[in-house]
């Protein structure tokens, strides 16, 4: 990729994830107050506050160059991530979710993710077919 293409890609991208941010804001008021009052899915809302708070992360850091603020958005999405694993326990999930706890810089959260077999279906994390096994297959 030459220089400018990737520039122009980095621009895109920022601008991308900063309109998502944005969105976000204007929902995150009616997504807690339906948290609040139990309406609504409960999963839904936490992973649309967890998106907000990592497009809020990115933004800060490569926007702004704010490294407190990455961490403090990096530590609330973690936290959202730690809420939804126990709401849905056992639930795939991806491997760049590891990403928040790490950005966050907090030795808590990080231990948390990296002994909490509660989130993991280690039933399936034998078979190679299954999605679980790519996370946690031996290197």
């Amino acid at each position: 990729m030459k220089k400018a293409d990737y520039a122009s890609v980095m621009h895109e991208g920022f601008a991308h994830v900063s309109k998502h941010g944005e969105f976000l804001d204007k929902e995150r008021p009616e997504l807690i107050a339906m948290m609040e009052s139990n309406k609504g899915s409960q999963a839904g809302c936490l992973r649309s506050l967890r998106s907000h708070a990592d497009a809020s992360a990115l933004v800060s850091w490569s926007g702004n160059s704010d490294l407190a603020a990455l961490k403090q958005w990096s530590y609330v999405s973690a936290k959202l991530q730690i809420m939804l694993f126990q709401l849905e326990p056992k639930t795939w999930y991806p491997a760049y979710l590891l990403l928040m706890p790490l950005l966050s810089d907090n030795e808590d959260l990080v231990q948390w993710f990296a002994h909490n077999d509660s989130m993991l279906d280690t039933s399936r994390a034998q078979n190679r077919q299954q999605q679980n096994f790519m996370r946690i297959k031996p290197c």
